[in-house]
């Protein structure tokens, strides 16, 4: 079978048919890196000796494909950029310096486009990778003191007056 790989799907058809195969078949997949409409590869594979009127499938490019990002988020650099990798997309490395102690130092703690969004095969996403920055952290919280208000009513005493009377004892 003659390679067509990176033939328009149109011109390795003509070719395929020109060769004498008359059973081929047309298979879209996609790709970041062959342009759309262009022959990816054959199955079986070029210069493989086969019968003329078996199946040739030729798997063409629908040009780059949307993929949904998963959480990259705590893993480590090599991971997600292997799974980056395997779905056709660009990793593209931030270091970011961390205090030292901070959990997220060796991890990426974030990245572009985030979760759940997608993402164009062939594209960049950026993942922030945290380094230890050789300083540390310290509590720079600043305390607070509530204040409440704490008004006191007072009442004045009450004015009396009082009569003393003194009773002398009889003496008869």
């Amino acid at each position: 079978m003659p390679p067509v790989a990176n033939l328009s799907a149109a011109d390795a058809d003509s070719v395929l048919r020109g060769s004498g195969f008359t059973n081929i078949v047309q298979v879209g997949e996609g790709s970041a890196s062959i342009p759309q409409g262009q022959v990816i590869r054959t199955e079986p594979a070029a210069e493989t000796p086969y019968a003329l009127d078996q199946e040739i499938r030729l798997i063409v490019s629908d040009g780059p494909q949307p993929v949904q990002m998963i959480n990259l988020i705590g893993r480590a650099p090599e991971a997600a950029q292997q799974w980056l990798t395997e779905n056709e997309l660009v990793p593209q490395i931030e270091e970011v310096p961390l205090a030292t102690g901070d959990p997220n130092i060796g991890l990426v703690f974030n990245h572009f486009p985030e979760p759940g969004q997608p993402a164009f095969q062939g594209t960049q996403v950026k993942l922030l990778i945290g380094v230890d920055s050789g300083t540390t952290t310290t509590d720079t919280t600043v305390p607070t003191t509530e204040t409440t208000d704490t008004t006191t009513e007072t009442t004045a005493p009450e004015e009396t007056t009082s009569t003393e009377t003194t009773v002398e004892p009889d003496d008869g």
